[in-house]
């Protein structure tokens, strides 16, 4: 049978090893963000996210996603498949800078689709989640600044 889950996270498990940095918390509310943490998210975004469903931010000793209100499930499981790989790529850290957040961009462009197709080949249901409905959605028009989507 072949392995799902990314070397590192499979040495990481054998070793007993804190596998990630911080825990993943889906539908987090943006009313409630302060203005640095908006400072850091737009930061942030404009340097990975493009037209992706989703926004990453290190708060409070977690990972929080905010989903956009256009997201379906397949945009949640990536969000928290990414929210995954950025804790990793975190390390110790008690937030995310560019290195770690470009680490688990190029992860994702590289490992994510691939991962997705092998959990479907092994008759996992990837379009639909057992998970608590997420409330919390925010809504973002992207636009182009500098030649660049944020």
């Amino acid at each position: 049978m072949e392995h799902l889950l990314p070397n590192w996270m499979r040495l990481r498990m054998l070793t007993r090893d804190r596998l990630f940095n911080a825990p993943v918390k889906l539908g987090a509310k943006i009313s409630s963000l302060s203005q640095s943490d908006m400072s850091n998210l737009l930061r942030l975004s404009a340097s990975c996210y493009g037209k992706e469903k989703y926004l990453l931010l290190y708060r409070n000793g977690s990972i929080e996603v905010i989903l956009n209100k256009d997201s379906v499930s397949a945009d949640i499981l990536q969000s928290y498949i990414h929210g995954l790989v950025l804790s990793y790529h975190m390390g110790s850290s008690s937030s995310i800078n560019e290195t770690s957040n470009a680490d688990s961009c190029l992860w994702m462009e590289k490992y994510y689709s691939m991962f997705v197709s092998k959990l479907q080949a092994s008759g996992w249901n990837t379009g639909r989640l057992l998970v608590p409905s997420v409330d919390w959605r925010a809504h973002w028009v992207e636009s182009l600044v500098g030649g660049k989507a944020t």
